[in-house]
């Protein structure tokens, strides 16, 4: 990680905290703010951060690997990242996409799956949409969960990107693949699905067309499937990819 220390342009995921908290993260990272947007181009970036807990009626930074404390009440935009996010939108005239280490789909309850906040976030996506008059917001991309899938929302694609190396599949799927004295080093190894290659992405914006060139590999054995996994989570089947794809783009003012 040394080898991109110092990356402004970083999306807080909760493994940032697992050891530390959210400013000594930031400064590692050398990010002046955890929630934040720029311009490149013809485009805006915005960049949030859902690693709060929600607990008591105030929103507490993760920190040292608390969210492991209380799995329901993770994945929150507080509300004045929420204002911050609408006064953003609306001050861009450029097509926009928004990143953030959580899923930004509905949220289901008794699980860590997407913010708790989606309707808020869905309901200020479209009203910058529709002020707009064309698709200002296009895509929403994230990680977190470790799929590979997309969804359509009001004409906006939520995009899953995978992991580099693993999808965690708990401890009721335990399976030693490496040896003995490695499982026993590494405290979850047995716990997850590796993958046999690194998964990475290079996603692509041009007028009317996101493009992703992904990699694919495959399971070590057993896979999840093996185990007796349902082998899906959030509508989407567990795999060992990032898929290439070409998602047209809305572009021009609509009436």
């Amino acid at each position: 990680w040394e080898r991109f220390r110092g990356s402004r342009y970083h999306v807080l995921g909760n493994h940032d905290m697992d050891t530390c908290d959210k400013s000594e993260a930031m400064a590692f990272w050398g990010m002046p703010r955890n929630y934040y947007s720029y311009d490149c181009g013809a485009y805006h970036f915005v960049v949030l951060d859902a690693n709060y807990l929600y607990l008591d009626g105030r929103y507490v930074d993760y920190r040292n690997g608390n969210y492991h404390q209380w799995p329901e009440a993770v994945n929150n935009l507080p509300p004045e990242q929420l204002r911050w996010l609408r006064d953003d939108l609306a001050a861009t005239d450029k097509q926009t996409l928004i990143f953030c280490h959580s899923s930004l789909e509905s949220h289901l309850v008794g699980t860590n799956l997407g913010i708790h906040q989606h309707d808020e976030f869905r309901e200020i996506v479209r009203e910058a949409n529709r002020n707009a008059k064309f698709q200002k917001v296009a895509a929403c991309l994230y990680g977190h969960l470790h799929l590979d899938g997309v969804k359509v929302i009001d004409d906006v694609y939520y995009i899953h990107i995978n992991s580099m190396s693993y999808y965690y599949l708990g401890k009721n799927y335990q399976a030693v693949r490496y040896s003995e004295e490695i499982t026993a080093s590494h405290r979850l190894l047995s716990q997850v699905a590796p993958y046999q290659d690194a998964l990475y992405a290079i996603v692509k914006l041009e007028p009317g067309l996101l493009s992703i060139d992904g990699r694919e590999s495959a399971f070590l054995e057993p896979s999840p499937l093996a185990l007796g996994h349902p082998n899906e989570k959030a509508g989407h089947v567990l795999a060992p990819k990032i898929s290439t794809r070409r998602l047209p783009l809305l572009t021009g003012k609509r009436d």
